[in-house]
């Protein structure tokens, strides 16, 4: 009969009925099995992520630069470069004098992260050491005009009191009376340097005081 109505009925499994074939399925020694070996895989994947990223591998290289180590802006210098050393968990930050256009290269660690352990301490284990060398250098280019040795005679004559430190060598009271971890002065073919190392920062400052005045206002 051409006016028979036919009703079509929907044969789709509905969600309750999909999750009741799923568990079923699942349920068969061999569905199980890769079941778990699924999740297992899972489960590593998330914990390699993890490790690789929060900081508890202290020699990977897929971390990404922690937000607290970055460069400390100031009024007086314009920024020129900065860039995050991994291998270091270290920020390197390149600033310019704008007055005199003395170039300033900062190294800052970042403490929050967890390396090796460089202390020398043997009991105290892996981990960022909380109080590191302060490291502070100052150099000058002093390309030499002859071999007669003049930078060198330059870089031991500013080292024999200075402006503020008038006296005769400041550089011997430095090396008994100071908490110094460093401190010395290098002649290179083109540039002389005036390093200094401390882990105390009160004494630290107070070796680049006495540096700086040396090198800026001599006696000599």
């Amino acid at each position: 009969d051409d006016d028979e109505e036919y009703e079509l009925t929907d044969h789709t499994p509905s969600l309750q009925q999909r999750s009741f074939f799923l568990c079923c399925r699942l349920w068969r020694p061999k569905e199980r099995l890769r079941c778990i070996i699924l999740l297992t895989l899972i489960f590593l994947t998330i914990c390699a992520v993890y490790y690789f990223n929060d900081g508890t591998n202290p020699n990977n290289s897929l971390r990404r630069p922690p937000p607290g180590a970055v460069g400390v802006g100031h009024a007086s210098y314009d920024t020129i470069e900065s860039t995050f050393i991994e291998e270091y968990d270290a920020r390197l930050t390149l600033y310019k004098h704008r007055s005199t256009g003395a170039e300033f290269l900062a190294y800052v660690p970042d403490s929050t992260r967890k390396g090796p352990n460089t202390s020398g301490n043997n009991n105290s284990g892996g981990g960022y050491d909380p109080k590191p060398d302060k490291v502070f250098g100052i150099a000058f280019r002093t390309k030499p005009s002859s071999s007669t040795g003049v930078p060198h005679i330059l870089e031991h004559s500013v080292l024999c009191g200075s402006r503020k430190y008038p006296s005769r060598d400041p550089f011997a009271y430095l090396l008994k009376g100071s908490l110094q971890t460093f401190l010395n002065a290098f002649t290179y073919p083109d540039r002389t340097v005036y390093p200094v190392a401390s882990r105390n920062q009160v004494d630290f400052y107070n070796l680049m005081d006495v540096y700086l005045d040396a090198v800026f206002h001599p006696r000599a």
